[in-house]
């Protein structure tokens, strides 16, 4: 079979100049093109919370004075024309995507054009901006929908709207799989339905395939020993941990700029883009970050690392669970850590069980790529005249 000869629809987020989020698309978009068949990412604008309060004048002003006194702090979200490029330039390279589809007449066309639909990975399962169309409500044959690791964000699901509407469109789907231990309570909780967890798509190339894709060996560097820092919430209270281990190991610290805050860590000498990202992540002597996909790189490469809780517990919007699952899959909860704790961080600075870690990594691995490739098989097989499913023979 000329797998080639099926196109594959890809329904996630990737145009949002946040790394995780290019760089797992990229990933599931390569990883079905080395299966052997044919994707395109769906070029669609996610429209938010349908079943969310609709924005009046007293929350659009508290946004604005929001963002206001961010400014004040110095923390405006970091950007410039450069950085921009960079994202532009590296999905250019490596994904292909379909026209704007930005009604559900033109996503319902696809259904003419693909022989099969991923939804996944990321938080596109996320209730806090639910979105009916990353459940692949528009395309009309069940068997063709796939479900890759995508993410609900949270541990539960408070919303009870949002909850049944999520429930009716689990059922749908022939071939369910997310990203964390979680996201697979939730659908058993709310479908009875045990449900596969498998690894994000950046986890889906080694650390040699993304030296590869990403053209390491081009890509700037910083000279020397350096420990990097990469967070995307309230990073002061973990500075004074990161500023403990610096003193302490003589190391000193970069600090990939998400924010604008004055007096952080010297200024990186180049901007930071996909390619620069997992770049300064591979030759880090150590990594400090509170994101999922800052943890997900740095076990990739073999990188000692702190991963730090970016949300409160009690935060209603807390989406820390996809860092306790992951964690808990390669059996390394020791390396989430209270920045007020009195660890011992000498300890930290190297792994003890690291060929133990990347032995679970590529059982993970593999086991991740095979449902993904069985999936494929299963969702673009075609019906003989009497209904039965056969593989679609070419010559």
């Amino acid at each position: 079979m000329n797998n080639q000869n099926h196109s594959i629809a890809i329904m996630t987020w990737y145009r949002y100049q946040n790394y995780g989020t290019a760089l797992q698309a990229s990933a599931i978009y390569w990883q079905i093109k080395k299966l052997g068949y044919n994707p395109t990412l769906i070029q669609y604008t996610p429209k938010g919370n349908t079943y969310k309060e609709k924005t009046t004048i007293l929350i659009f002003l508290k946004k604005i004075c929001r963002r206001f006194f961010r400014y004040l702090l110095g923390s405006e979200v970091y950007q410039t024309k450069e950085r921009d490029q960079l994202f532009d330039q590296y999905l250019k390279e490596r994904i292909t995507e379909t026209l704007p589809c930005e009604t559900s007449e033109s996503l319902m066309n696809l259904n003419r054009k693909y022989s099969a639909f991923i939804c996944g990975s990321d938080q596109i399962w996320s209730p806090i901006c639910f979105d009916e169309n990353y459940f692949l409500i528009f395309v009309e044959e069940k068997r063709r929908m796939i479900a890759y690791a995508p993410s609900f964000g949270v541990s539960q699901i408070n919303d009870q709207n949002i909850r049944v509407v999520i429930q009716q469109m689990l059922q749908r789907f022939q071939h369910l799989s997310v990203r964390e231990l979680q996201g697979a309570r939730i659908i058993r909780e709310l479908t009875g339905q045990k449900v596969k967890v498998v690894l994000d798509p950046t986890l889906l190339l080694t650390s040699d395939e993304w030296d590869k894709y990403t053209g390491i060996q081009s890509v700037p560097q910083i000279e020397g020993k350096y420990m990097l820092c990469y967070f995307l919430g309230n990073a002061a209270r973990y500075r004074k941990f990161v500023k403990r281990c610096s003193k302490r190991w003589k190391i000193s610290v970069y600090e990939i700029p998400i924010r604008r805050v004055r007096g952080r860590y010297p200024d990186f000498p180049f901007e930071v883009g996909p390619c620069e990202f997992v770049s300064l992540i591979r030759n880090a002597a150590f990594v400090f970050t509170d994101s999922f996909h800052g943890l997900a790189f740095s076990v990739n490469y073999g990188i000692p690392f702190v991963v730090f809780e970016r949300f409160q517990k009690d935060d209603p919007i807390n989406q820390n669970s996809r860092i306790y699952s992951f964690l808990e899959l390669l059996g390394i909860q020791e390396r989430l850590i209270d920045p007020a704790s009195s660890t011992n961080i000498d300890k930290l600075q190297s792994f003890n069980n690291a060929k133990e870690i990347q032995d679970r990594l590529n059982v993970m691995r593999r086991e991740s790529i095979n449902y993904l490739q069985t999936s494929l098989k299963m969702a673009t097989m075609t019906e003989d005249a009497e209904g039965h499913d056969v593989i679609e023979k070419t010559l």
